[in-house]
């Protein structure tokens, strides 16, 4: 063929370097060897080399150009698929090639034919959907429809390998189907529509999953073991304030050791809670409030004193810390309600309400209808240890104490979340 008509089914990709080496080549009077893509009917392209030599005549001038073409595009693909076979033999993963039609091998790396124990001859004679355990060559056909149909370019899925001498390892398995008029440049050409399938190998995962898991669950049972001793050695030295107090005979003494066994039941009754949640870190605060309130009031209600309980709280969980610091503030807000908010025989109501508002705030208010605080009391000023040990607790918490006198006394405490 002419140099024109060459020049026209030239690669455009192709054209300036086929158009420079020629051009350099009658410059100088030399000959010529290229390589170019060559493109045919329908946009079929086909490697070309090239190999031609100046003609000229006495005067040293070019008269002709002449050169042989040869077809390589078989020798291209043997080439491009020696160097995407060497990409698959240093890459960490397996990597399998089997056709679609019927699920044969034709290709595997190294690592797949060393975990799975065998040479390529032999898996050959076995199919993709053979190796898999627990998969129908009918159930792996439906996994790849997706593929198949065009709705997907890759699918994942997990499995199990099994090798050659029976034995299986768990696998994650990334699948794509190559299509035989698909042309990719860093891929051979396969004569049949192909899967490529890469597989992870998770053995070492599964194993660091269980042993994780194994250390995770002995250190819950450590947890839960170490809430149950501090919940039984709280309650053994509320037992022995308990004892104590059987020997004293002063009221006001008395009064200090029952304050004291309460804060401490607050504290057991917490351990207890986390004992027998499912997370070890936080409790359930709603469940926390209700069983701590309604402890207070069968211990304190004893006297005649009809007291009901009103409780609204959200269902949020919280960390240890910040339930033992509401516990115990709630301890003394509903102590103080009982002892000194409702007289002998007397009926009352105590509302405690927990609650989230907008920008992570928390509001807890413990308010009751009693008697109210007496005339002319100043909280900044009282020197009881209860209310010293609120204002402390609120402290801690980064919050803020109201009281409101009004209808009977109501405590509230306003913290934000962000800084507990």
């Amino acid at each position: 063929f002419s140099m024109e008509s060459l020049l026209k089914k030239i690669h455009p990709a192709d054209l300036e370097y086929v158009q420079s080496s020629i051009a350099n080549s009658i410059s100088d009077k030399k000959p010529f060897n290229i390589f170019f893509r060559y493109l045919r009917q329908k946009g079929e392209i086909k490697y070309i080399n090239k190999k031609g030599r100046i003609i000229v005549d006495d005067r040293n001038e070019v008269t002709k150009i002449f050169g042989i073409s040869q077809d390589i595009t078989e020798l291209k693909k043997t080439e491009e698929q020696l160097k995407i076979f060497g990409l698959f033999e240093k890459m960490l993963s397996e990597i399998y090639i089997f056709r679609q039609k019927d699920f044969s091998f034709l290709y595997a790396n190294e690592d797949a034919l060393r975990n799975i124990g065998c040479t390529l001859d032999e898996l050959k004679k076995h199919t993709f959907s053979e190796i898999l355990k627990d998969f129908e060559t009918d159930s792996f056909k439906k996994i790849t429809t997706p593929l198949v149909k065009n709705k997907k370019d890759k699918i994942v899925f997990f499995g199990n390998i099994c090798r050659e001498d029976h034995s299986f390892y768990p696998v994650e398995i990334h699948l794509q189907l190559i299509k035989q008029n698909e042309s990719w440049e860093s891929f051979p050409s396969f004569s049949n529509n192909v899967y490529l399938a890469v597989v992870l190998d998770l053995t070492e995962r599964k194993r660091t999953e269980k042993e994780l898991a194994s250390s995770l669950q002995e250190k819950e049972l450590l947890i839960k073991e170490i809430h149950h001793r501090v919940k039984n050695n709280l309650q053994v030295i509320s037992s022995l304030l308990n004892l104590q107090k059987s020997y004293v005979k002063n009221d006001h003494i008395n009064h200090i050791i029952d304050e004291s066994r309460d804060r401490i039941r607050s504290m057991a009754l917490l351990h207890e809670k986390l004992y027998q949640s499912k997370n070890l870190s936080l409790i359930n605060i709603k469940s926390y409030i209700h069983e701590l309130a309604h402890n207070l009031i069968n211990t304190y209600c004893v006297s005649g004193k009809n007291i009901k309980l009103e409780i609204n709280s959200d269902d949020e969980n919280i960390n240890i810390d910040l339930g033992i610091s509401l516990g115990l503030i709630i301890n003394e807000f509903i102590s103080n309600s009982i002892k000194h908010g409702f007289k002998e025989s007397q009926e009352g109501i105590i509302s405690i309400l927990f609650t989230r508002s907008e920008g992570n705030k928390y509001y807890l208010s413990v308010k009751d209808n009693g008697t109210g605080l007496p005339e002319g009391f100043d909280f900044e000023k009282t020197k009881t240890l209860g209310l010293q040990l609120v204002k402390s607790l609120v402290h801690q918490i980064n919050g803020k104490l109201y009281i409101n006198k009004k209808s009977g006394t109501e405590f509230k405490v306003v913290y934000n979340f962000e800084d507990t």
